[in-house]
């Protein structure tokens, strides 16, 4: 079972910020590179305070976008 879970392949994981103009908010994003899924994190609003800012799972294709922000 041990032999297993080390031949097992990691995901891939990409971690960026990025901000959406038409609401406001600033997003930290994790990204599964192999399910091509994201995982947005609100970090604030510069519109007013929302109590809407929630955690958004989403299906996506990194290559077709520009970011504030690639970090690890």
């Amino acid at each position: 079972m041990i032999n297993q879970i080390f031949k097992q392949k990691t995901p891939e994981i990409k971690k960026f910020l990025d901000f959406d103009k038409t609401k406001g908010v600033c997003y930290d994003n994790i990204y599964i590179e192999d399910q091509k899924i994201v995982i947005k994190i609100p970090l604030f609003s510069l519109k007013k305070i929302n109590d809407n800012l929630k955690l958004k799972i989403e299906e996506f294709n990194l290559e077709n976008y520009l970011y504030l922000l690639t970090y690890e």
